[in-house]
């Protein structure tokens, strides 16, 4: 028999609204559960998959650490992947893999490339493979996280991630003077051996022409541009603006900021101007051991006047070029340029012409005369017998600075009969280590960079070592700057340069 409810109970419950709050609940538990999976299990697939990408990172920066392209370079670099340098764990897996937390990378695993784009695989049977091995590629196989919340929502119950990283190994020259050159054989090659022991000219660049095979300008890492105080702090500092510059590019061009340059570099010659004034006694400061320059300093002051003063200034009779080397020609004498910069290029006596460039000399220069004024005539012999000659009687400026180091040691006169080389202004003895009066530079293929001022992403051909014969301004101004070519820079010289082979991931 069909019961019958009343009218009065059936609006009652219809209008009755306890226990609404168990639906909201219901649903909202559906939402929770959802939320939980994605802040938690999601989480952790997250941090699995960063883990992973991490350990192949390391793994790849640890292989490329022995590619340097010698014998055994692959197998090395493979031993250091697989753990030799690099041990990676991960706390999130849950595939139950046998290894556990540990991320293990195997034979398998690893690639040798000898390019990116395109990516071109090294043959491991190719004999020359060890030499082709620039890059070395990492896949880390995938790992599992199993979700349970996920279930509860009816979504995926577990997901995989692995890794792959791509390294290489580049080098970097590090704490040398931010400073590059146009190469001068540009399209060619600069060949240093060449151009060893033969004085070079090189002027400031303009800041909107094209630059010309000789000039001077700044470099500036991509997207760090140099202020005024650091281009002095970088030329003139023994610990200067902390920066690397990649010897595989990444460089930028600007046009040289002379009055900074000229300060910095005037400051290894014992002569403090301008905003270096106050850092005579500064032990980072310091000017090279010997700073021959052929001045003469009357006073006490430390600044550059050639028109005379209380500071370092030009003498009454100074060398203007090669003389009978019998008679006495300077009161001091500074290391002299090269023969020919001496005489204008049209007279016919000789012009510094040497390849295409107009800055760069021939090598010979006056030695006699310089000798005479600051040591003896027989010692000649003495330098030629240590170092032999570079040419039909020929010794390069830089094999006579180095005979003078070794002949007279620090604190006493390095000129018996000339100017007392020892610095007169700073009262520091020179840090040991690389030489204040070499540098390291940059030499640029500016055309193929058509550089105009501020470039980026130059094409660097060399990089090279230049012995400062002189300080900036001595003659010409601020704009130029005089030096020797020493050679190309390498790994382990004593000079102003650090080498460093720098892994970087690429992918």
């Amino acid at each position: 028999m069909k019961r019958y409810i009343p009218i009065q109970y059936r609006k009652r419950f219809c209008r009755d609204q306890q226990g609404a709050i168990a639906v909201i609940i219901a649903i909202c538990l559906s939402l929770l559960a959802a939320a939980v999976a994605m802040a938690v299990e999601v989480g952790g697939y997250l941090n699995m998959a960063t883990q992973l990408q991490h350990a192949a990172d390391a793994s790849a920066l640890a292989g490329a650490s022995q590619l340097d392209n010698k014998p055994g370079a692959i197998d090395r670099a493979r031993f250091s992947a697989m753990g030799a340098l690099v041990n990676n764990v991960q706390a999130f897996a849950s595939d139950n893999d046998p290894d556990g937390a540990n991320v293990v990378i195997e034979t398998a695993d690893i690639v040798f490339l000898s390019g990116l784009n395109p990516r071109i695989v090294v043959d491991l049977a190719d004999p020359d493979a060890d030499a082709d091995a620039d890059f070395i590629e990492v896949n880390v196989a995938p790992r599992t996280v199993n979700y349970t919340f996920a279930m509860m929502i009816n979504a995926n119950p577990d997901a995989s991630a692995g890794a792959r990283a791509v390294a290489g190994l580049g080098e970097a020259i590090c704490s040398v003077p931010p400073i590059m050159i146009c190469n001068p054989d540009e399209p060619g090659s600069f060949v240093p051996s060449f151009y060893q022991g033969k004085g070079i000219i090189l002027k400031s660049a303009g800041a909107n022409s094209a630059w010309a095979p000789g000039n001077f300008g700044l470099l500036a890492l991509n997207g760090h541009n140099l202020s005024t105080n650091d281009i002095r702090d970088a030329m003139g500092r023994i610990n200067p603006y902390a920066i690397c510059f990649s010897k595989d590019g990444g460089l930028g061009s600007k046009p040289g900021e002379s009055t900074a340059v000229a300060q910095g570099f005037n400051v290894r010659f014992d002569i403090y101007e301008g905003a270096t004034g106050g850092l005579s006694n500064d032990s980072q400061y310091t000017p090279a051991r010997n700073t021959v320059k052929g001045f003469i300093k009357p006073g006490p002051q430390c600044s550059y006047n050639p028109n005379g003063g209380n500071g370092w200034t030009q003498p009454a009779n100074p060398f203007d070029g090669p003389e009978d080397p019998d008679t006495p020609i300077a009161e001091v004498m500074g290391f002299p340029r090269d023969n020919c910069a001496y005489y204008p290029l049209s007279d016919g006596n000789g012009d510094c012409t040497v390849g295409s460039s107009t800055r760069i000399g021939t090598g010979y220069w006056d030695i006699d005369s310089y000798m005479a004024v600051n040591h003896s005539v027989p010692d000649i012999v003495t330098v030629r017998g240590i170092f032999g000659v570079m040419g039909p009687d020929r010794l390069s400026r830089y094999q006579v600075y180095q005979w003078e180091l070794g002949d007279y040691p620090m604190g006493t006169p390095h000129m018996p009969l000339g100017e007392d080389a020892n610095p007169q202004c700073n009262t520091a003895f020179p840090a040991p280590g690389p030489d204040r009066r070499v540098i390291s530079l940059a030499v640029v293929d500016c055309i193929a960079s058509n550089v105009q001022g501020q470039t980026p992403n130059l094409v660097v051909d060399k990089w090279v070592d230049i012995f400062l014969t002189e300080p900036i301004g001595s003659s010409g101004g601020n704009n130029y700057l005089y030096g020797e070519i020493i050679g190309e820079t390498t790994e382990g010289q004593s000079i102003e340069t650090v080498v460093k082979y720098v892994t970087q991931l690429y992918e």
